[in-house]
């Protein structure tokens, strides 16, 4: 009898706590890592094909303001001064 006292007492709220830690980190584990970057990481830049809309292997000025570029970073990154940017000038912006 004082076993089962025993039990009772001591393991009830090894076993609620565990339960309820299970309860909360639950949603944590189950998160899509990709949509919350750890504390430290390095945030992914932004793809050449999500500025280049229209598709043709370039952007214009007007697809990199699109996309909240500024006028003078997208001057700078034209290298070659032909009005749009290829991938690699595009891969250089920082």
């Amino acid at each position: 009898m004082k076993f089962t006292k025993f039990t009772n007492t001591r393991f009830l709220p090894i076993v609620l706590a565990g339960m309820l830690n299970t309860i909360a980190i639950t949603p944590v584990l189950a998160a899509d890592p990709a949509a919350t970057p750890m504390e430290g990481a390095a945030v992914a830049a932004p793809s050449f094909t999500v500025y280049d809309t229209n598709g043709d292997g370039k952007i214009s000025l007007k697809e990199f303001q699109a996309k909240g570029g500024d006028e003078q970073t997208f001057r700078a990154a034209d290298t070659d001064k032909n009005g749009s940017l290829s991938s690699e000038e595009f891969l250089q912006i920082k």
